[in-house]
């Protein structure tokens, strides 16, 4: 057995080339959802037709719709679902979820309807919501990794403490804002969401194989479609309350009103967000790292956002206060990513090869080593003595080559 030293320069620059991804999708996405849900696209002329806030759930249906095209359509662009695996039932082959991916999957659907609902709150800003969803993962991501047992690196814990900072600058300014008890149930929504998702991503995924990674997002990926479309469809069928008279309207007579649209392109957006941010919290590094990387992305966001609605339909201008918060997480990010990358960049991640060795490396060796793998990739949390499975791989080699006639 011996140890490689693997190249990091694939491991530095993704995160952030994801993060910018997330960041430029963000801005659209949460200005547009604040835009239609408070009339602002009906009062600068760009639609006919207004929406009431007391209405946001109609055109909820329509942006779930958006999403559940978009997600999936680029997994098949990207070519991953050749990691699904698939059972054949009565001759027919079905995907196959592992159980932590699927319900992971339902954690995310939750996670997509309750942050496009937060932005329709009347009284709540596109910053201010930010901060309350963000600082609450942000304050749960170090404790997480420590439940798992995952390092935390010094300045992983100097986004955290930023993080509380922040928040609680920002509550400074809670008395202007309308916080109802809708607005909290949204908020607990979310947050239990995240909870049991970034479980299930650190105890199944965030591996050294990304196949491991790529198999787990699309398993998780199509669960969340799933419960998309079927749960609000339920909730619309049987007419459960007002939410379900209002979800029975968004999918049917709103799908005929000029409101459509934004709210299609609204769901498209998410869905190219959410594979950049999904692929921001599979990366390798602790919850503490990834989840600021993630969430400061859509802070920044959220400051372009804001200003674009401010300028072009007059809406409420950024508080000094909200962008004090957001600069201290911002200034922290920037030092975290500074020594995460000098480490990275010194020392690399290490991985442990196991070697098999026969005469040609024609049989023996190479089906050893593919069993081995195999074994590997099923079992990534095991704990082989030496370090966890999923910093172990198998390679296989020859004591003669075949072109020597040794």
């Amino acid at each position: 057995m011996t140890n490689r030293k693997i190249d990091t320069r694939g491991v530095i620059a993704p995160i952030w080339w994801l993060a910018l991804g997330y960041f430029l999708f963000y801005i659209p996405y949460s200005a547009l959802v604040k835009a239609l849900s408070s009339g602002l696209l009906e009062q600068a002329g760009v639609i006919s037709s207004a929406i009431e806030h007391v209405a946001s759930l109609e055109f909820l249906p329509a942006v779930l719709v958006g999403t559940v095209i978009t997600m999936p359509l680029i997994l098949f662009c990207l070519g991953w679902f050749k990691y699904l695996k698939t059972v054949t039932v009565w001759g027919i082959k079905l995907p196959h979820f592992s159980p932590m991916a699927a319900l992971s999957g339902v954690a995310f659907a939750i996670i997509i309807a309750t942050t496009t609902l937060a932005y329709t709150f009347h009284g709540v800003s596109i910053l201010f919501a930010l901060l309350l969803m963000r600082g609450g993962v942000l304050i749960m991501s170090p404790v997480l990794d420590k439940v798992f047992i995952r390092p935390v690196k010094w300045y992983s814990w100097l986004g955290f403490g930023s993080s509380i900072i922040a928040l609680g600058i920002a509550m400074i300014q809670v008395s202007e804002f309308v916080l109802t008890g809708l607005v909290f149930l949204n908020l607990c929504g979310y947050l239990l969401g995240y909870a049991f998702r970034l479980q299930a991503m650190t105890q199944c995924a965030k591996d050294v194989s990304e196949s491991v990674n790529r198999r787990f997002f699309v398993e998780e990926n199509i669960s969340a479609m799933m419960t998309l479309l079927a749960v609000p469809g339920l909730i619309a069928l049987l007419g459960i309350g007002a939410p379900g008279e209002m979800l029975r309207t968004g999918f049917t007579t709103f799908f005929l009103s000029d409101l459509v649209w934004p709210a299609l392109l609204i769901g498209v957006l998410y869905g190219c967000l959410g594979v950049f941010g999904s692929l921001i919290y599979l990366n390798r590094r602790e919850n503490t790292f990834a989840i600021p990387v993630n969430r400061c992305s859509s802070l920044l966001s959220g400051v372009v956002a804001s200003a674009i609605l401010f300028f072009a339909f007059g809406n409420n201008p950024i508080s000094t206060v909200q962008l004090i918060s957001v600069a201290i997480v911002i200034i922290a990010l920037i030092l975290m990513s500074f020594f995460d990358s000098q480490q990275l960049g010194a020392q690399g991640l290490r991985q442990k090869i196991v070697l098999f060795i026969c005469d040609h490396n024609q049989a023996r060796a190479p089906m050893a080593a593919a069993i081995c793998n195999d074994y590997l990739e099923k079992k990534p949390k095991l704990d082989l003595g030496f370090g966890p499975a999923n910093a172990v791989t198998s390679k296989s080699a020859g004591l003669h080559a075949p072109n020597t006639g040794g």
